[in-house]
């Protein structure tokens, strides 16, 4: 008897049972192999049974082989995709790798290259640019005072006081007269809040932890759309400006911010006119008026009144 009659012969003892119908799987375990199907034409069974002696390899087998095995058996588990795709996907990897590692080294292009895909908002280098060139003149009440903005301006002032001689207690009793280097420890403080405590430890321990934000850089930002979606508590504006912000410029922007809207950038009545973002700024309010034709203006100008003819 031929191997093919053997083959039928055995699938018909094994799984012919009356009102049982026969499955792909009872006949891929009858001819064990994985690689038959009875929806596979004699062409693709030529090539698999081509392919199953590939994988028969010595033990120490080259590293193309090797490579054959891992790309054959990639095309069996996934029959979508292709080489192609494949190398791609690789290549992807081995940069991203390749990219971490110098991120981890400190090196600031690399952080670029992985943030590359992150959210942006629209023109903010622009922007920023034109931020910094408004407050070079440091004539807003930051330049010369510091940090008077950072606290609470709608606290009660019964409040402060006592959120005051409390802090100052624990200072004393649990730092020896000092404050503490950690954002959580600063926080734990009566009357402190993420903005104060990001700003202490830039100010105090030059240590950048985070963006302080105030009611100007939170107003500012959303003005701006700097953020992915508008915010209402500074907090969540914070944390939406970090996700996307380069670490380096987290300790300017907040003076530039504060400054910008100390100065030009008001809550009431911001003076749009004089800013040089005003064309590009989602929430200017400055409406340039229609660009006039000098030249039309002139030789009417030289031409005199028209005169009209009045008729009889």
């Amino acid at each position: 008897m031929s191997k093919k009659g053997a083959i039928s012969k055995a699938l018909a003892k094994k799984v012919y049972q009356p009102g049982r119908v026969v499955e792909v799987k009872d006949i891929e375990d009858t001819v064990k192999s994985p690689f038959f199907s009875p929806v596979q034409t004699r062409g693709q069974r030529k090539v698999n049974k081509t392919l199953l002696h590939k994988l028969v390899q010595p033990a120490k087998a080259p590293a193309n082989c090797l490579k054959e095995q891992d790309d054959f058996k990639e095309m069996i588990c996934n029959p979508g995709s292709s080489r192609k795709s494949r190398q791609l996907t690789d290549d992807k990897a081995l940069v991203k790798d390749d990219t971490s590692k110098l991120n981890r080294s400190g090196n600031p292009e690399a952080k670029e290259m992985e943030n590359s895909d992150k959210w942006e908002p629209k023109n903010w280098r622009l922007m920023l640019e034109n931020i910094r060139a408004m407050r070079s003149a440091s004539d807003a009440p930051v330049d010369t005072m510091g940090c008077h903005k950072c606290s609470d301006n709608e606290a009660d002032e019964k409040n402060k006081a006592k959120y005051l001689q409390l802090a100052s207690q624990i200072l004393i009793d649990k730092y020896s007269c000092d404050i503490p280097g950690t954002i959580k420890e600063l926080e734990a403080l009566p009357g402190v809040g993420p903005k104060m405590a990001h700003i202490c430890m830039a100010t105090a321990w030059n240590e950048v932890t985070g963006i302080g934000v105030d009611v100007h850089v939170h107003r500012i930002t959303n003005r701006l759309m700097w953020l992915p979606k508008p915010t209402k508590q500074p907090e969540q504006t914070r944390v939406a400006l970090e996700s996307w912000l380069p670490q380096g410029l987290w300790q300017e922007v907040n003076h530039l911010l504060v400054g910008f809207g100390q100065t030009v950038c008001k809550a009431v009545r911001p003076h749009c006119v004089e800013c040089l973002n005003r064309e590009i700024c989602p929430a200017s309010e400055h409406k340039p008026g229609p660009k006039k034709n000098l030249i039309i203006d002139d030789c009417k100008n030289e031409m005199g009144p028209k005169k009209t003819k009045l008729k009889k």
